[in-house]
């Protein structure tokens, strides 16, 4: 973990933002991160220049909600 960073979300939101297409796409072209030590999965969209999250859900519940954001 790099100094700074919350540890919950921090190290994840990093992976992003330096290779956004490190993640498979999980549908179309919506990736899913899942955040170290926490069952939780960042589900977003690279749009150009953009990153678009669109979701951050616990993954023990119904993750299709997040495909209502779509």
């Amino acid at each position: 973990m790099k100094n700074g960073s919350s540890g919950w979300g921090g190290t994840v939101v990093e992976r992003i933002e330096e290779n956004p297409l490190l993640y498979q796409p999980v549908h179309r072209d919506v990736r899913r991160a899942v955040v170290y030590r926490f069952p939780y999965g960042v589900f977003y969209r690279v749009d150009q220049q953009d990153i678009i999250v669109f979701a951050i859900v616990h993954l023990n519940r119904d993750v299709s909600v997040w495909q209502d954001r779509l």
